[in-house]
């Protein structure tokens, strides 16, 4: 964080995000379309003063206007090089004739941070379509390093209303909601991914990826608890399902799962336990090149709980395992909590 805002002392953005260069960065800008009491006023000036946004006159900043897809290329190159290099070069040299103003940045974001995009080989319609608040928040996300988005809220996957967990872009959503980046638009921490994104809402995001303070602490609820007929009927059909039914009914797997680096793995495997088919969630560390199980749990389709027992090698009932020490309890522990990890693998 700190890095960040050093290098970003100095950011100016230009290429249609700017006024024109008579307007000194230094002068304290009055817009008429940003009222004292909207919810957006902190925001635009704390982006126009460290020069991340400026407004579309001297006089109007157009919070409710679109941002499109190119201009948030152009924003993320320009956030990318800074960080990578120190300084910005792009959009310094002289324009080629035919090209849209845009194209250079839309190469280097294609060779460097969003290969697979295929932004380079976007036309002009595609550029100047408005860009999803989905699309932005993935893009951004790729952009910083992850240190940039290091987690304050418990988010556990499948509770923000709006985002499911087979979405392309929940990874980037969840980390974001998980940093305080973004909160939702309403009481519910609704998303609305397929919305276009605003100038005002990217001068919050600009706000709180910069600075953080800015950044929101909140906590979602879990679902309605799970029941033994969910279960049932589901029929091993979707993993996620068993491993928050274990979380909800054993303390110590939630505390191990949101107070150690552990994490819960549950692909759709099968195992016999006493006669009874049930589905394996494992609990252990989620590497980047594999995931090493250590605790090995067991769900049947009416709600029993099993654990292994790796000395003994049997399970034995595990319902009401007791939670952690007390200093590791979920009352006493104010670190920052890690959050779930679960790849849902649908069985055939």
């Amino acid at each position: 964080m700190k890095k960040l805002l050093a290098i970003l002392v100095a950011f100016t953005v230009l290429c249609g995000l700017a006024v024109s260069a008579s307007v000194a960065a230094s002068d304290e800008p009055v817009f008429s379309d940003v009222p004292a009491d909207s919810w957006y006023h902190i925001y635009v000036y704390t982006a126009v003063r460290q020069e991340l946004l400026r407004g579309k006159t001297a006089t109007e900043f157009a919070p409710e206007d679109n941002l499109t897809q190119a201009e948030a290329v152009v924003l993320a190159s320009r956030y990318h090089q800074l960080l990578d290099a120190g300084e910005v070069t792009l959009g310094e040299a002289e324009p080629v004739p035919g090209e849209p103003w845009y194209e250079p940045y839309l190469v280097y974001a294609d060779s460097t941070f969003l290969r697979g995009w295929n932004v380079g080989v976007w036309g002009e319609a595609v550029a100047s379509e408005p860009i999803t608040r989905e699309e932005f928040v993935a893009m951004f996300f790729v952009m910083l390093p992850e240190s940039e988005y290091a987690p304050i809220n418990m988010i556990l996957d499948g509770t923000i209303p709006d985002v499911s967990m087979s979405s392309v872009y929940s990874a980037a959503i969840y980390s974001f909601y998980r940093a305080g980046i973004v909160a939702g638009s309403d009481t519910e921490r609704t998303f609305h991914p397929n919305s276009s994104i605003t100038r005002a809402e990217v001068a919050a995001i600009l706000s709180r990826i910069t600075f953080s303070s800015p950044r929101m602490e909140f906590s979602l609820p879990v679902q309605a608890e799970i029941t033994v007929e969910q279960l049932t009927a589901d029929n091993f059909k979707t993993p996620q399902l068993y491993v928050d039914y274990l979380t909800e009914n054993n303390p110590a797997v939630w505390d191990m799962l949101v107070y150690s680096d552990m994490s819960a793995l549950a692909d759709g495997s099968l195992e016999s336990v006493y006669g009874e088919t049930c589905i394996l969630v494992a609990l252990g560390t989620d590497r980047e090149d594999q995931f090493v199980r250590e605790i090995w749990y067991a769900v049947s389709l009416d709600g029993t709980i099993y654990k292994y027992d790796p000395v003994e090698d049997e399970w034995y009932s595990a319902g009401n395992e007791m939670t952690m020490p007390k200093e590791l309890s979920t009352a006493n522990n104010k670190s920052t909590p890690h959050i779930v990890i679960t790849r849902s693998v649908a069985t055939k």
